[in-house]
């Protein structure tokens, strides 16, 4: 149960949100010693902050699939689940399932679609995004046999599905990182997947096609089938139960049930108007400021300068993104308190995945010139190394050591020259040794 209020509850400080962003604002405030009853977390979760990369991880597991409290942040940096008692222990306030319908930066309040008001100093915007979702009316739908996955409530349903089939078939539509991960699941629950998806190939924001083909290899030799095509409209059979798909190259394919993973969007109209906005997000500054001074955003929605890319604005969906940009925020409201600096927020892109057998981590920009190295198959270390304008600026490294991870990360955050083939192999052979760069 969340904290009861009256109809109008001032603080100084409140996150609206309830991802990961909010549970980490919550612990960098406990732990720098933020006082008692200053800061409020707003959610339409019913439950507090969870670490969501467990979705499409453990929650999904055959056997033994994680369950809240397990994976409450911040469990994912080793740290203490933080349920519902943790926050009251703290003088820390957490309101849930409330649906904020408007926010008045003049008056500073959030008013719910129940009618109650949250009065605020600071306002702390971790919204983060949404699930991008196939049209309905376009493909026809009936009974929301999608299912999508992005809240506590998402991956119930689709676990809920899988053990309704059990053997049954199951269409995929997306080829990227959640599609990809959440196959793996799939397969692991003895289900027979299909992938469809418009791209060349799998991961392609990200991947390189040498990369990629290393994946698809490894789905496909699980009896994953991989369709270059889009869903024209779902197919109901006489009963009105989802029997199938027909595709935009005129295949039908059977199923029992479809999900689709097409990215995600930050959903800005609370903010249209009232704050600066760009790369579909809330445009904040170093400090992760907004064009509101006693406004911030932090995690997926908010957009922010990269210094190592000229301080050209980004935003970051993911989870280490997340977790630093919280901590950034927390710093930098206390200093404001006591009159310290705070250095400006600086940020590496990083994305990693455990997927089938995969253990990779990538670092940077994935621009410029790629080598490849190692021995490009499942269960074997491999990378790649970027290089622009005769410098290093991405890195990625699959089933290294931690000490190979840091390594590759310190790289791609200094961007050593790497002008020649040979200087290329000096950094690969100091990162991850003699034995993996003969094959580079």
């Amino acid at each position: 149960m969340s904290t009861a209020f009256s109809s109008e509850t001032r603080f100084k400080y409140i996150v609206l949100g309830g991802g990961n962003s909010a549970g980490y604002v919550a612990k960098a405030f406990s732990e720098q010693n933020g006082s008692k009853d200053q800061l409020a977390l707003i959610s339409r979760d019913h439950v507090p902050p969870f670490e969501r990369p467990a979705l499409s991880k453990a929650f999904l597991n055959e056997s033994n699939p994680a369950r809240l409290p397990g994976f409450h942040t911040c469990v994912g940096t080793g740290s203490p689940a933080q349920d519902e008692e943790w926050y009251k222990n703290r003088g820390i306030h957490w309101y849930g399932q409330q649906n904020v319908t408007n926010v008045d930066l003049q008056k500073k309040t959030l008013t719910t679609s129940t009618g109650s008001t949250f009065m605020f100093e600071r306002l702390i915007i971790a919204t983060g995004v949404e699930a991008n979702c196939l049209p309905s009316a376009a493909i026809k739908e009936r009974n929301n046999d999608v299912r999508y996955l992005r809240s506590i409530s998402d991956a119930e349903s689709l676990y809920q599905t899988m053990k309704l089939h059990p053997g049954g078939k199951v269409v995929v539509v997306g080829g990227g990182y959640i599609a990809t991960e959440v196959v793996a699941k799939l397969l692991e629950n003895n289900l027979q997947v299909t992938m469809v998806f418009p791209d060349v190939y799998m991961m392609n924001r990200l991947f390189t096609p040498e990369l990629a083909k290393v994946y698809a290899a490894a789905f496909t030799s699980r009896g994953v089938k991989v369709i270059t095509s889009t869903i024209k409209n779902l197919v109901y059979s006489d009963q009105g139960k989802l029997s199938g798909v027909d595709l935009n190259n005129d295949t039908q394919l059977e199923c029992d049930f479809v999900v689709a993973g097409i990215g995600a969007r930050a959903d800005l109209n609370l903010f249209k108007g009232k704050l600066d906005l760009d790369q579909g997000g809330i445009k904040v500054d170093y400090h992760l400021r907004t064009s509101h001074p006693d406004v911030f955003a932090i995690g997926d929605i908010a957009a922010f300068p990269l210094s190592l890319e000229n301080d050209i604005l980004v935003r970051q969906e993911h989870v280490h993104h997340a977790r630093e940009s919280a901590r950034h925020v927390v710093q930098v409201l206390l200093a404001d308190n006591s009159g310290d600096t705070v250095p400006k927020y600086k940020y590496l892109p990083y994305f990693y995945s455990r997927c089938l057998s995969f253990n990779w981590k990538f670092y940077g920009i994935n621009q410029g010139q790629v080598t490849h190295f190692g021995q490009l198959e499942e269960g074997m270390k491999y990378g790649a190394i970027w290089v622009r304008d005769g410098k290093v600026v991405g890195t990625f490294l699959n089933d290294g050591t931690d000490e190979e991870h840091e390594r590759l990360m310190h790289i791609a955050e200094t961007r050593p020259n790497a002008q020649t083939d040979e200087e290329i192999r000096v950094l690969v052979q100091g990162a991850v040794g003699q034995q993996i760069i003969s094959k580079l």
